[in-house]
Protein backbone atom coordinates (compact mmCIF):
# COMPACT_ATOMS: atom_id res chain seq x y z
CA UNK A 1 0.00 0.00 0.00
CA UNK A 2 1.35 3.31 -1.33
CA UNK A 3 1.68 6.03 1.79
CA UNK A 4 -0.27 9.51 1.13
CA UNK A 5 2.99 11.48 0.45
CA UNK A 6 4.11 8.68 -2.73
CA UNK A 7 0.63 9.10 -3.56
CA UNK A 8 0.72 12.38 -4.20
CA UNK A 9 3.79 12.65 -5.74
CA UNK A 10 2.65 9.95 -8.33
CA UNK A 11 -0.48 11.87 -9.31
CA UNK A 12 1.43 15.16 -9.22
CA UNK A 13 3.41 13.73 -11.76
CA UNK A 14 1.12 11.63 -13.94
CA UNK A 15 -1.43 14.84 -14.19
CA UNK A 16 1.91 17.56 -14.78
CA UNK A 17 0.96 19.65 -17.44
CA UNK A 18 1.40 23.01 -19.17
CA UNK A 19 -0.15 25.62 -16.76
CA UNK A 20 1.58 23.92 -13.66
CA UNK A 21 4.90 24.28 -16.25
CA UNK A 22 4.06 27.80 -16.83
CA UNK A 23 3.13 28.11 -12.86
CA UNK A 24 6.68 26.61 -12.15
CA UNK A 25 8.89 28.64 -13.90
CA UNK A 26 7.05 31.79 -13.22
CA UNK A 27 7.63 30.61 -9.38
CA UNK A 28 10.92 30.27 -9.96
CA UNK A 29 11.80 33.44 -11.73
CA UNK A 30 10.00 35.55 -8.87
CA UNK A 31 12.11 33.54 -6.25
CA UNK A 32 15.22 34.42 -8.35
CA UNK A 33 14.32 37.71 -9.23
CA UNK A 34 13.83 38.22 -5.60
CA UNK A 35 17.34 36.82 -4.22
CA UNK A 36 19.14 38.81 -6.59
CA UNK A 37 17.60 41.71 -5.71
CA UNK A 38 17.96 40.94 -1.59
CA UNK A 39 22.07 39.91 -2.83
CA UNK A 40 22.28 43.15 -5.13
CA UNK A 41 21.05 45.60 -2.34
CA UNK A 42 22.21 44.16 0.73
CA UNK A 43 26.09 43.74 1.72
CA UNK A 44 26.32 39.79 1.25
CA UNK A 45 28.37 40.82 -1.45
CA UNK A 46 30.79 43.09 0.00
CA UNK A 47 31.33 40.90 3.09
CA UNK A 48 32.14 38.11 0.93
CA UNK A 49 35.13 39.74 -0.72
CA UNK A 50 35.95 40.90 2.51
CA UNK A 51 36.09 37.53 3.91
CA UNK A 52 38.09 36.64 0.76
CA UNK A 53 40.45 39.38 1.71
CA UNK A 54 40.84 38.00 4.95
CA UNK A 55 41.72 34.70 4.05
CA UNK A 56 44.35 35.93 2.08
CA UNK A 57 46.22 38.34 4.26
CA UNK A 58 45.98 35.21 6.46
CA UNK A 59 47.97 33.37 3.73
CA UNK A 60 50.43 36.32 2.97
CA UNK A 61 51.07 36.75 6.88
CA UNK A 62 52.01 32.92 6.96
CA UNK A 63 54.50 32.93 4.46
CA UNK A 64 56.30 36.26 5.85
CA UNK A 65 56.84 34.20 8.92
CA UNK A 66 59.08 31.84 7.15
CA UNK A 67 61.96 31.89 4.92
CA UNK A 68 60.68 31.83 1.61
CA UNK A 69 62.61 30.09 -0.93
CA UNK A 70 61.48 31.04 -4.55
CA UNK A 71 58.96 28.87 -5.18
CA UNK A 72 57.12 30.52 -1.86
CA UNK A 73 58.18 33.88 -3.00
CA UNK A 74 56.58 33.81 -6.53
CA UNK A 75 53.11 32.15 -4.57
CA UNK A 76 53.15 35.42 -2.29
CA UNK A 77 53.64 37.97 -5.36
CA UNK A 78 50.55 35.96 -6.67
CA UNK A 79 48.62 36.31 -3.20
CA UNK A 80 49.51 39.63 -3.14
CA UNK A 81 48.61 40.84 -6.92
CA UNK A 82 45.19 38.47 -6.18
CA UNK A 83 44.53 40.98 -2.84
CA UNK A 84 45.26 43.84 -4.40
CA UNK A 85 42.53 42.84 -7.11
CA UNK A 86 40.29 42.29 -4.58
CA UNK A 87 40.70 45.73 -2.58
CA UNK A 88 43.86 47.95 -3.23
CA UNK A 89 41.72 49.15 -6.90
CA UNK A 90 43.27 52.44 -8.10
CA UNK A 91 41.17 55.54 -7.08
CA UNK A 92 40.41 56.24 -10.10
CA UNK A 93 38.72 52.60 -10.94
CA UNK A 94 37.22 52.70 -7.46
CA UNK A 95 35.32 55.68 -8.28
CA UNK A 96 34.76 54.62 -11.65
CA UNK A 97 32.95 51.04 -10.45
CA UNK A 98 31.21 52.85 -7.66
CA UNK A 99 30.00 55.29 -10.45
CA UNK A 100 28.93 52.49 -12.56
CA UNK A 101 27.39 50.73 -9.60
CA UNK A 102 25.23 53.57 -8.73
CA UNK A 103 24.10 54.18 -12.15
CA UNK A 104 23.17 50.22 -12.38
CA UNK A 105 21.21 50.01 -9.16
CA UNK A 106 19.09 53.44 -9.92
CA UNK A 107 18.19 51.92 -13.34
CA UNK A 108 17.64 48.81 -12.07
CA UNK A 109 15.60 50.03 -9.20
CA UNK A 110 13.89 51.94 -11.99
CA UNK A 111 12.86 48.70 -13.76
CA UNK A 112 11.94 46.88 -10.98
CA UNK A 113 9.26 49.62 -9.85
CA UNK A 114 8.16 49.63 -13.39
CA UNK A 115 8.32 46.04 -13.89
CA UNK A 116 5.67 46.08 -10.62
CA UNK A 117 3.99 48.49 -10.92
CA UNK A 118 2.58 46.80 -14.78
CA UNK A 119 2.40 43.19 -13.08
CA UNK A 120 0.11 44.38 -10.22
CA UNK A 121 -3.45 45.21 -11.95
CA UNK A 122 -2.98 41.52 -13.56
CA UNK A 123 -2.00 39.91 -10.99
CA UNK A 124 -4.59 41.17 -8.66
CA UNK A 125 -6.90 40.33 -11.14
CA UNK A 126 -5.35 36.55 -11.13
CA UNK A 127 -6.10 36.59 -6.95
CA UNK A 128 -9.79 37.63 -7.90
CA UNK A 129 -10.39 33.52 -9.70
CA UNK A 130 -8.05 31.94 -6.74
CA UNK A 131 -11.66 31.00 -4.60
CA UNK A 132 -13.60 29.77 -8.09
CA UNK A 133 -10.37 27.75 -8.83
CA UNK A 134 -10.00 26.09 -5.44
CA UNK A 135 -14.34 25.81 -5.82
CA UNK A 136 -12.88 23.77 -9.37
CA UNK A 137 -15.13 26.06 -11.37
CA UNK A 138 -14.67 25.44 -15.28
CA UNK A 139 -11.67 26.91 -16.72
CA UNK A 140 -11.24 29.09 -13.56
CA UNK A 141 -7.51 27.40 -13.43
CA UNK A 142 -6.65 28.40 -17.06
CA UNK A 143 -7.53 32.12 -16.64
CA UNK A 144 -5.74 32.00 -12.96
CA UNK A 145 -2.44 31.06 -14.87
CA UNK A 146 -3.77 33.12 -18.18
CA UNK A 147 -3.79 36.30 -15.68
CA UNK A 148 -0.21 34.93 -14.48
CA UNK A 149 1.45 35.00 -17.86
CA UNK A 150 -0.09 38.23 -18.39
CA UNK A 151 1.72 39.70 -15.36
CA UNK A 152 5.25 38.84 -16.27
CA UNK A 153 4.40 39.93 -20.33
CA UNK A 154 2.64 43.58 -19.09
CA UNK A 155 5.43 43.78 -16.37
CA UNK A 156 8.00 43.75 -18.96
CA UNK A 157 6.17 45.60 -21.19
CA UNK A 158 5.79 48.79 -19.32
CA UNK A 159 9.63 48.02 -17.78
CA UNK A 160 10.86 48.51 -21.07
CA UNK A 161 9.11 51.59 -21.84
CA UNK A 162 10.89 54.78 -21.22
CA UNK A 163 9.92 57.45 -18.64
CA UNK A 164 7.04 59.51 -20.13
CA UNK A 165 6.41 61.76 -17.88
CA UNK A 166 5.80 62.23 -14.03
CA UNK A 167 5.98 59.08 -11.47
CA UNK A 168 2.14 59.34 -11.45
CA UNK A 169 1.65 58.88 -15.45
CA UNK A 170 4.88 56.03 -15.40
CA UNK A 171 3.54 53.81 -12.63
CA UNK A 172 0.02 54.27 -11.97
CA UNK A 173 -1.57 55.89 -15.08
CA UNK A 174 0.22 53.72 -17.68
CA UNK A 175 -0.12 50.63 -16.13
CA UNK A 176 -3.58 50.98 -14.99
CA UNK A 177 -4.23 52.46 -18.20
CA UNK A 178 -3.01 49.64 -20.13
CA UNK A 179 -5.22 46.94 -18.11
CA UNK A 180 -8.43 49.09 -18.37
CA UNK A 181 -7.89 49.22 -22.47
CA UNK A 182 -6.63 46.03 -22.93
CA UNK A 183 -8.55 43.86 -20.30
CA UNK A 184 -10.88 45.56 -18.45
CA UNK A 185 -13.15 47.62 -21.45
CA UNK A 186 -13.27 44.05 -23.75
CA UNK A 187 -14.29 42.19 -20.76
CA UNK A 188 -17.36 43.96 -19.92
CA UNK A 189 -18.27 44.17 -23.00
CA UNK A 190 -18.28 40.28 -23.45
CA UNK A 191 -19.70 40.53 -20.17
CA UNK A 192 -22.51 42.83 -21.25
CA UNK A 193 -23.16 41.23 -24.06
CA UNK A 194 -23.20 38.07 -22.09
CA UNK A 195 -26.04 39.71 -19.73
CA UNK A 196 -27.96 40.30 -22.56
CA UNK A 197 -27.99 37.24 -24.27
CA UNK A 198 -28.80 35.47 -20.75
CA UNK A 199 -31.54 38.00 -19.84
CA UNK A 200 -33.04 38.05 -23.62
CA UNK A 201 -32.83 34.06 -23.18
CA UNK A 202 -34.81 34.59 -19.80
CA UNK A 203 -37.32 36.34 -21.71
CA UNK A 204 -37.58 34.32 -24.55
CA UNK A 205 -38.37 31.48 -22.17
CA UNK A 206 -40.88 32.95 -19.94
CA UNK A 207 -42.60 33.93 -23.36
CA UNK A 208 -42.66 30.28 -24.51
CA UNK A 209 -44.15 29.29 -20.88
CA UNK A 210 -47.18 31.84 -21.59
CA UNK A 211 -47.53 30.33 -24.76
CA UNK A 212 -47.12 27.01 -23.87
CA UNK A 213 -50.47 27.42 -20.92
CA UNK A 214 -52.52 29.41 -23.67
CA UNK A 215 -51.72 26.63 -26.36
CA UNK A 216 -52.72 24.04 -23.42
CA UNK A 217 -55.57 25.71 -22.51
CA UNK A 218 -56.73 26.46 -25.95
CA UNK A 219 -56.71 22.50 -26.55
CA UNK A 220 -58.44 21.76 -23.66
CA UNK A 221 -61.23 24.32 -24.89
CA UNK A 222 -61.15 22.33 -28.68
CA UNK A 223 -62.01 19.31 -26.62
CA UNK A 224 -64.74 20.76 -24.57
CA UNK A 225 -66.74 22.79 -27.44
CA UNK A 226 -65.56 21.43 -30.25
CA UNK A 227 -64.25 24.33 -32.11
CA UNK A 228 -61.23 24.55 -33.86
CA UNK A 229 -60.47 28.21 -32.96
CA UNK A 230 -60.39 30.92 -30.05
CA UNK A 231 -59.58 34.09 -28.89
CA UNK A 232 -56.99 34.43 -26.29
CA UNK A 233 -59.64 36.67 -24.37
CA UNK A 234 -61.80 33.35 -23.93
CA UNK A 235 -58.88 31.57 -22.07
CA UNK A 236 -57.64 34.17 -19.69
CA UNK A 237 -59.67 35.82 -17.33
CA UNK A 238 -60.59 35.63 -13.62
CA UNK A 239 -64.09 33.93 -14.43
CA UNK A 240 -64.51 30.60 -13.13
CA UNK A 241 -64.99 28.56 -17.05
CA UNK A 242 -61.69 30.26 -17.97
CA UNK A 243 -58.65 28.40 -17.93
CA UNK A 244 -56.19 31.02 -17.15
CA UNK A 245 -56.57 33.36 -14.29
CA UNK A 246 -54.30 36.21 -15.06
CA UNK A 247 -51.16 36.53 -17.82
CA UNK A 248 -48.88 39.26 -18.16
CA UNK A 249 -46.73 40.35 -20.72
CA UNK A 250 -43.03 39.36 -20.61
CA UNK A 251 -41.47 41.78 -22.60
CA UNK A 252 -43.83 43.91 -24.93
CA UNK A 253 -45.57 41.09 -26.52
CA UNK A 254 -49.81 41.60 -26.84
CA UNK A 255 -52.37 38.20 -26.16
CA UNK A 256 -55.09 40.49 -25.88
CA UNK A 257 -55.98 40.58 -29.81
CA UNK A 258 -54.36 37.00 -30.57
CA UNK A 259 -56.41 34.16 -31.64
CA UNK A 260 -54.94 30.22 -31.53
CA UNK A 261 -56.07 27.76 -34.45
CA UNK A 262 -56.10 24.27 -33.72
CA UNK A 263 -52.79 22.63 -35.88
CA UNK A 264 -51.27 26.14 -36.02
CA UNK A 265 -48.24 27.74 -34.30
CA UNK A 266 -49.01 30.79 -32.16
CA UNK A 267 -46.81 33.57 -32.47
CA UNK A 268 -46.07 37.18 -30.58
CA UNK A 269 -44.33 40.10 -31.68
CA UNK A 270 -41.84 40.98 -28.83
CA UNK A 271 -41.06 45.03 -27.96
CA UNK A 272 -37.54 44.68 -30.34
CA UNK A 273 -39.53 43.18 -33.43
CA UNK A 274 -38.69 39.79 -32.29
CA UNK A 275 -40.76 37.00 -33.11
CA UNK A 276 -41.43 34.02 -30.44
CA UNK A 277 -43.46 31.23 -31.72
CA UNK A 278 -44.64 28.19 -30.12
CA UNK A 279 -46.75 24.83 -30.93
CA UNK A 280 -47.62 23.83 -34.40
CA UNK A 281 -47.49 20.65 -36.27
Amino acid sequence: MEIPFTDSVSNLIASFNFRRAVALVSILIILGSAAWTVDFYSDFSRLSRLERATALIERMHALDEKKLGDDLVTVRKRIAAELSAVVAMPVEASQESRSNETAFRDWFARVWKKFASGALPWFLSSLLLLPAAFRKEKNAWAGFFGFQVATIFFGVVVATIPPIGTWIVDYLVLPWGLFVFIAVIPMSVAAATAYRKVRDSSLERAILNNLRQITAAADQYFLEHGASEVAVCDLVGPEPHKYIKSLMSVDGERYEDLWVRQGEPVTVVRRNGDRVTYGGV
